[in-house]
């Protein structure tokens, strides 16, 4: 792996972050600040190396730092996570989840309005 090739798989990954989590961000280390608690733990520590070895990368000197194999399977790790994500299947979650919350709170306003009716005769 090159310099080159790897600010190209982080670049894939933040329009990842994008289009699954809708995170913007001018940096990966940016979109991870606003949006990492949506990546499970493991994936989120690899992503915030890639973060870091990004920013490494940047610089010839620095790169000699950079694990490229840590890098690789890093890469491998978040975008298998990353494409997996249905966007769709998220949305209509929440949806259900919202419905499933004022479900709840109906119920509960009409149990209070019962036992309030039969309190007062």
């Amino acid at each position: 792996m090159t310099q080159d090739q790897l600010l190209t798989q982080t670049e894939e990954i933040r329009q990842l972050m994008r289009e699954k989590h809708g995170l913007r961000g001018a940096s990966l280390q940016r979109q991870l600040q606003r949006g990492g608690r949506l990546l499970p733990r493991a994936i989120r520590t690899e992503a915030w190396y890639l973060a870091q070895v990004s920013e490494l990368a940047k610089n010839p000197k620095l790169l000699k730092m950079v694990d490229f194999d840590h890098a690789n399977r890093a890469v491998a790790l978040v975008r298998d996570h990353l494409e997996s994500i249905n966007p769709l299947d998220r949305l209509w979650g929440r949806v259900l989840g919202f419905l499933g919350t004022m479900a709840l709170a109906v119920l509960a306003i009409l149990a209070l309005l019962i036992l309030w009716r039969l309190t007062r005769g």
